[in-house]
């Protein structure tokens, strides 16, 4: 191949001439399909003197590489590689560097047998300590192309090496080096795996930090924040790399953060590191960083605002150093990136991660010390701070803050009615968080606040009339006093708002007063109708005016009035929305004819509670609501829907790979036609289905099979709201028809009433979907819809029975042990590794979130299977325990944890004995779980904590209430006491200790009487725990116990009467309305007053002594409750 000429096409490219371009686009590709197009492109970059051309060879040379490299002998291969050596050896340019380097790296995934990787380290070896600068760079554009390429293979074989090499060249005098080599550290360390391998990354950390030191005294801000960078990135490594050092790094970074003489974004990058790493390491950061971190957050607010000028806020952020314009004396802050606006909030969401990280007293006290401070200093600067910093602190001290509620209130008042247009826009955004946060303390204030939110609503500032609005809908969404009393200047306030033109309030203004109506209408207390009849009159006819609306500029006002309207018919009930049925039901078809997708949706939903309202009175419009939801189903033939997934799903199932060219078409038909809105319409419309199925059966009937039929198709439709809509429709279907038509869940076959319509329908439609699930399952990548497909797969079961699903519950089974192991299109990690750890592996993986949107979805499922199969789950018994513990890993977060041990215990419970064989594995895990948390904040449990250990005792509990005797576990025994008496002797919550009384209950009945510790020292921390506080249920296995000991062991019971009395008079008296309310703890009341019984009948004396000493009242509740239960 002619590499002058090759050198000329690629020249031509750079020219601006679009023909010329165009013809050499066409003369390369077609050299591109000849493999000495490699050679010829090498021969380029080495020879040609224009960068521009040898840069574009390179680039052209990564996209080949690939395509040819198995066309190359041997030999070839190896000239061609030495020959890349050479030219990144002797290459000058960093970014022609980066492009032959990653072209180098490719080559292990083309050539599993060409050693690449250590001919790259080899050149590593002998360049890294070269006395040329750009040799030694060369390295690391190697190093970093590799570990990008075959970081795990480079950890795993010479993770030693690539350590030494990093460690050398941070000491390099070069700070380019240096810098290269940090971000090949962050590169290297997500590959680091191991504990040996920790320790030879360890002297690394010190060095950066060094370096880190050098940029901030040299000015170097681009490394800097390159660096730091880096150095969040090192936080999440798996074998927490950081830990060792986490103390210095804290340091240095506020160090940075508090400095004023430091550059202002380079303080707010190093708090944005802090964002990062407060959640990951919070059992590791001490108490005493608290207050730093928080007044570094707060003087760094106050430095943002201090460089603003003109009217932005500080809220929105609206601000960027780099973008301030001198002409206009203000930021320009539209052309700001994602990760600018960001990186300005960080001051106040640091804040929020504090109080949701820490002990919210703690963080409560420093903060509210130093927003003290701010107000006394009573410029609005520093009012403003501390007005906006409240507002972040809510969510995490929201009872710190209800305690000091009159004074906070007091600061965010004399905001709203400041002169200081930001600071009253701050001061309302405050109170739309208060509103939510701190109910029901202050409602205590409405005289003082309806008044500043209406106020706020007549500003002559748009955007304060907006944000007060905001405030008062969330006011009146969560006020728990009645409004009757305001309701004539609330309304009027209104009214005033929407009579008036565009210009004198805007239509967004006037759309948020129609959410304040809707708002009022649905908190409303209406026990008394009458009372709110003169309102709701008022409200109404107002509505009506605005329902006439066809201006399309005007229609969202129209929207807004058809939401109110929806959602008064449910408040008002049917008598008082009779009245104006006749002419909104109208309304709702006229609309249907402006063809707004969005104003559709919600003549659905008014569809949807004029039937829930109305019921069987609505029968006679069901033949016209159907009419108008057929056009909306037709707007989009469902040929469109159904195919592409339903021949998708046929090409899976046939291994078929073959391109189908409608297929194409169709899909492309399906994205030309669908709009999100019209896609809400078709979701609203199908919904609208199941409602009329619910409440209007006798009219609905004859439309039900035309209509499940679409909406088995709507299921196979490839977006998800649709397939969302679908499922939830279609199960309304089912269970309100299998209510009309019950049938016998025990005869799957012939349950069936024979006139009924609905076997075939349901049967074919169960089949069909379980289809459709399990490829969904396996391809849909949106988690809430395979949390929908599990929920509708347990409803199933409950509605139809286990044999409504036996003819696949092997399949379910291995879709079920996929999801668990995280193996779904969904649940896809960038890093794909097994994070099941037995007790003594090191940590192995990437940092973890609990998936609360579909793994507890997951977990639920296989609790339901498990629960109808009971014994006939044992097949697959093992797989489940086994998957479910990959998410007891010691990298996993509590919730997950948490969710094992219940899910584990669940099991347990089902197949009983059967599990036997898991238990002695299971003891070491339940023991590190029931361990006291080892920090500084011990005296700050959080929830996820305690529920980890109330899970945890529950499946304690279980295993000793099904363990067999031939089962040596003395030691165990001994360790579930120890532990158990360590929780109840803690700061845990007493829903926590209740599931240690429970346990420690089970393990007495269930063991030898001679196994357990001396009665002295077992009853006394047992009985002083009782009774049950909160967790009612766990009385029955606490009572339970009681009994058994007092049939089996009356002796030695004898010494602990008065107390086991006082225990059982104290819920007999005290708590029986707890437990007589409730059918379950109905059970455990009645066995209550048994033991009470069997004691009077046991110690006779002592008992009728123990009454008699009662006060009369206590005296008379018990002989009541004795006598009746």
């Amino acid at each position: 191949m002619n590499v002058d000429n090759l050198s000329n096409i690629l020249g031509n490219l750079l020219v601006p001439n679009e023909e010329l371009i165009r013809e050499s686009e066409e003369t390369l590709s077609k050299l591109c399909t000849s493999p000495e197009i490699i050679p010829a492109l090498i021969e380029v970059i080495g020879s040609s003197l224009n960068d521009q051309i040898r840069l574009l060879a390179t680039i052209v040379l990564r996209q080949q590489l690939g395509t040819h490299w198995g066309e190359f002998k041997e030999q070839d291969r190896s000239e061609l590689v030495q020959r890349l050596f050479i030219l990144l050896e002797n290459e000058n340019i960093s970014l022609l560097q980066n492009n032959l380097a990653y072209s180098i790296s490719k080559i292990p995934a083309l050539d599993e047998n060409y050693p690449i990787i250590n001919t790259s380290l080899e050149y590593i070896e002998t360049h890294s300590v070269s006395k040329k600068t750009q040799s030694r760079i060369s390295t690391y554009f190697l190093l970093n192309s590799l570990i990008e390429t075959s970081g795990d293979i480079l950890a795993a074989e010479s993770g030693e090496f690539v350590c030494t090499v990093l460690i050398n060249s941070l000491k390099d005098e070069n700070n380019n080096i240096k810098l290269k080599c940090i971000l090949s550290c962050g590169q290297f360390a997500g590959n680091i795996l191991n504990e040996k391998l920790r320790k030879n990354f360890d002297p690394i950390f010190p060095l950066i930090l060094e370096y880190l030191q050098i940029c901030l005294e040299k000015d170097l801000k681009e490394d800097l924040i390159a660096s730091l960078e880096v150095l969040d990135y090192l936080t999440e490594c798996p074998v927490r790399l950081i830990d060792k050092y986490l103390d210095r790094v804290l340091k240095f970074i506020l160090e940075i953060t508090k400095s004023n003489s430091i550059d202002l974004e380079i303080r707010l990058r190093s708090l944005s590191f802090l964002i990062g790493v407060v959640p990951k390491q919070r059992t590791f950061i001490h108490n005493e960083y608290i207050k730093p971190i928080l007044k570094s957050s707060f003087q760094l607010a106050l430095d943002l605002i201090k460089l603003e000028k003109g009217n932005y806020s500080t809220e929105d952020f609206n601000l960027y150093i780099d973008n301030y314009d001198e002409k206009s004396g203000g930021i320009n802050f539209e052309d700001l990136t994602e990760e600018e606006l960001l990186l300005l909030k960080a001051p106040y969401q640091l804040i929020n991660i504090i109080s949701n990280n820490f002990d919210p007293n703690l963080v409560f006290e420093v903060s509210f010390e130093i927003i003290q401070i701010y107000n006394r200093i009573g410029n609005e600067q520093h009012k403003e701070v501390a007005v906006y910093s409240l507002s972040t602190l809510v969510e995490g001290c929201y009872e710190q803050i209800k305690s000091e509620i009159e004074t906070i209130m007091k600061l965010v008042i004399i905001a709203v009615k400041s002169t200081d247009f930001r600071l009253q826009k701050v001061g309302y955004s405050c109170l739309s968080k208060f509103c939510v946060a701190l109910q029901p303390e202050i409602t205590e204030l409405i005289d003082i606040l309806i008044p500043i939110f209406l106020n706020g609503m007549e500003h002559s500032n748009d955007i304060i009339k907006y944000k007060a609005s905001c405030a008062f809908e969330n006011f009146i969404e969560n006020v728990t006093q009645d409004l009757s009393g305001y309701m004539e200047n609330i309304l009027n306030k209104v009214i005033d708002n929407l009579t008036k033109n565009e210009k004198e309030v805007p239509i967004i203004n006037q759309q948020r007063m129609l959410s304040i109506i809707t708002s009022i209408i649905a908190t409303a207390d209406i026990e008394n109708i009458e009372n709110f009849g003169q309102f709701y009159e008022t409200i109404m006819e107002l509505l009506s005016k605005v329902l006439m609306i066809t201006d399309q500029s005007m229609l969202q006002l129209r929207i807004k009035a058809t939401e109110c309207v929806a959602v008064s018919i449910l408040v008002v009930g049917k008598e008082a929305f009779l009245p104006y049925f006749e002419d909104f039901f109208q309304n709702c078809i006229d609309g249907l004819e402006l063809g707004n997708s969005e104003l559709n949706e919600f003549i659905y939903l008014s569809f949807r509670n004029m039937a829930k309202t109305f019921q069987q009175d609505f029968s006679s419009y069901v033949p016209i609501v159907m009419e108008k939801l057929n056009n909306s189903f037709s707007t989009i033939n469902s040929i469109f829907i159904i195919q592409p997934l339903k021949k998708q799903m046929e090409n899976n199932n046939n291994n078929n790979n073959s391109n189908n060219n409608n297929d194409e078409d169709e899909k492309n038909v399906i994205k030309r036609i669908i709009k999100p809105d019209l896609l809400n319409e078709k979701s609203s419309a199908c919904l609208t289905l199941g409602y009329l199925a619910k409440y209007c059966v006798n009219s609905f009937i004859e439309y039900f099979e035309e209509s499940a039929l679409f909406v088995i198709d709507l299921i196979k439709d490839f977006k998800s709201s649709l397939r969302k809509a679908g499922l939830s429709t279609l199960f309304n279907f089912l269970t309100h028809l299998n209510e009309r038509y019950p049938m016998d869940k025990e005869n799957w076959e012939t349950g069936f009433p024979s006139e009924n319509i609905i076997p075939k329908i349901v049967k074919d439609f169960i089949k069909e979907s379980m289809d459709i699930y399990f490829y969904l399952i396996k391809n849909d990548k949106k988690k809430s819809n395979i949390a929908k497909i599990c929920k509708n797969i347990i409803k199933t079961i409950n509605i139809f029975g286990p044999n409504s699903i036996e003819f696949c519950i092997a399949q379910l089974m291995e879709s079920v042990i996929e999801l668990l192991n995280e193996k779904t299109s969904c649940q896809k990690r960038k890093k794909e590794q097994d994070i099941y750890l037995l007790p003594n592996e090191e940590l192995n993986s990437q940092n973890f979130h609990h998936d609360f949107v579909l793994i507890d979805s997951v977990v639920d499922l296989i609790m339901e299977i498990c629960k109808v199969l009971e014994k006939s789950f044992n097949p697959y018994l093992k797989q489940s325990i086994l998957s479910l513990l990959r998410f007891n890993a010691k990298i996993r977060p509590l919730d997950d944890k948490s969710m094992a041990m219940g899910g584990i215990a669940m099991i347990i419970k089902h197949v009983g004995q059967l599990a036997c064989p898991f238990f002695s594995d299971l003891f070491p895990l339940v023991f590190t779980n029931l361990q006291l948390i080892e920090n500084n904040n011990i005296k700050f449990i959080s929830d996820t904590e305690n529920a980890l250990k109330r899970n945890t005792l529950y499946l304690l509990g279980t295993i000793f209430e099904n363990i067999t005797q031939d089962f040596e576990f003395d030691n165990e025994i001994e360790n579930s006491i120890l532990f158990i008496f360590q929780i109840l002797d803690s700061s845990y919550s007493d829903v926590t200790k209740d599931n240690a009384l429970s346990a420690l209950s089970k393990i007495i009945v269930s063991v030898d009487i001679n196994k357990l510790p001396p009665f002295e020292k077992l009853l006394p921390n047992f009985l002083q725990g009782l009774p049950i506080k909160i967790d009612y249920e766990e009385s029955k296995p606490v009572l339970n116990c009681l009994y058994q000991l007092f049939e089996n062991n009356f002796d030695q019971m004898k010494a602990y009467t008065d107390q086991v009395f006082e225990i059982l008079i104290l819920i007999i008296v005290q708590e029986n309305e707890i437990y007589t309310e409730d059918e379950i703890l109905l059970e455990i009341f009645e066995k209550t007053v048994l033991l009470f019984k069997l004691l009077l009948k046991k110690f006779p004396k002592r008992g009728e002594s123990i009454v008699n000493e009662m006060p009369n009242e206590y005296r008379l509740i018990l002989n009541e409750m004795i006598s009746q239960y």
